[in-house]
Formats: C-alpha cells, structure tokens, sequence
C-alpha cells in the first residue's frame, strides 16, 4: 500500500509546543499515525472541528511517528484526550463533527456569562450587552424573538470570528 502524507489544516504539536497549548486552556488533542486508515477517516472532520470550533477552545493534533516521547501512553490510534481546567483524560465520545463539535460546545467552550461580562466576554458582546440595555421592553422581546430563531444555526465563519474570543 502507498501512504500519501497526510496536509495538516489542524495544529500539530511537537515536545516543544505541546506543554504552552495544553497549559493554555480547555481543548483536545488527537494522538495519531500517518499509516492509520482510522485517523486518515476521521481527518476531514478533526479539520473542520479547529476550524469551527469556538477560538477559546485548542484543537491539536500530535504525530506520534514524529513524537514518540508525547505518544508513551497513547496505546490505539486515533486517541483523543482532553484538557481542562488543568485535567486530562481519555475521550471516549462519538468521532463524527456533530459529536465532536457537540462536545466542544457543551463542555469546553467558554461561555459568554452577562453577569460577568468583563470576564469572559468578546469585547463586542460587551458592546451589544450595552447597547441592549438602553432598549425598551417591546425592542428588547423582539431580538429575544430573533435569536430564538437562530439557535442552532450555524454561524458563518467570518462572523464567528467577529463575536467569539
């Protein structure tokens, strides 16, 4: 069989990255081999997952024929681990996008709190949190109405960019 090296649109991490990534927030890491048919499948959607995902959370990738020190422990391939709040474990979700991105979404991505706006917040949700609240009532209900409509939609990438971290 001939392997064709596989382009990398997801941040690969190496002995000398891996502990400021890892260290600098919540995400997840894939622990692969270029020679694995599984990891090769899963590429596409890994890919789109560090595309998509909310920018507060890392998605990385670790070549463990390249990294075999940070791969030690790594026993089947594909294996994603997990990194928050300074923990790590094994992933044991579903390998699709949706599950993947569902994941991210559910359990790594900072959320945008308007009790603490300051804290964790874009600067222009901030900006839109102030703006909204010199609304009155009627104006107020009917962008509730709007963003209600839009849940669960996805948002264009280049907007996505503009309100999250």
């Amino acid at each position: 069989a001939i392997f064709l090296p596989l382009a990398f649109a997801t941040q690969e991490l190496t002995s000398k990255t891996f502990s400021s990534v890892t260290e600098s927030g919540n995400g997840m890491v894939k622990f692969f081999q270029p020679w694995c048919g599984h990891c090769t499948r899963m590429k596409p959607d890994w890919d789109r997952l560090a595309e998509d995902a909310q920018s507060s959370v890392f998605i990385a990738d670790v070549n463990c024929s390249d990294e075999e020190e940070l791969c030690s422990d790594v026993s089947g391939y594909p294996t994603i681990k997990v990194y928050k709040d300074g923990a790590v474990e094994k992933y044991e979700g579903g390998r699709s996008f949706e599950d993947l991105m569902e994941y991210v979404e559910e359990n790594l991505a900072v959320k945008c709190d308007i009790s603490n706006i300051d804290e964790n917040c874009h600067p222009k949700a901030e900006g839109y949190v102030a703006k909204w609240k010199t609304k009155d009532e009627a104006a107020v209900q009917k962008e509730i109405h709007r963003l209600t409509g839009m849940q669960g939609k996805a948002m264009e990438k280049n907007l996505k960019s503009t309100y999250f971290l």
